[in-house]
């Protein structure tokens, strides 16, 4: 991951696994129940479903600028929120589950999402 920090543009990167602390201290923050449950209680979350080619699918949105606690950040320029959106698709009597997650230079609201 990377951005060019002299365009001065704000980013909104995709973690994936081969950044493994981030990965893993983003994945674990998210993990918690409460955190999610505070998350949708302040807005700090969005919803969307849809029904299309036999299956259905449903999108949760959750962001935060609560960073305090991540290991690292220092690496991460201008860091200023974490995202993680949770994907439930439905075909038949089959269900899986993706969760992605991000980082930004933004302080995110769920106005954007």
């Amino acid at each position: 991951m990377f951005y060019k920090k002299e365009c001065k543009a704000d980013y909104v990167l995709a973690v994936k696994e081969n950044q493994k602390t981030l990965y893993d201290d983003i994945c674990d923050y998210f993990r918690i129940d409460e955190i999610r449950e505070n998350l949708t209680a302040c807005e700090n979350y969005r919803s969307t479903s849809e029904k299309a080619h036999g299956q259905f699918e449903t999108r949760k949105y959750y962001i935060t600028d609560d960073i305090t606690w991540l290991s690292n950040k220092s690496k991460w320029e201008g860091i200023k929120s974490i995202g993680m959106v949770e994907t439930t698709i439905t075909k038949g009597e089959k269900t899986t589950v993706e969760r992605r997650y991000y980082i930004s230079s933004l302080l995110l609201i769920s106005t954007y999402l």
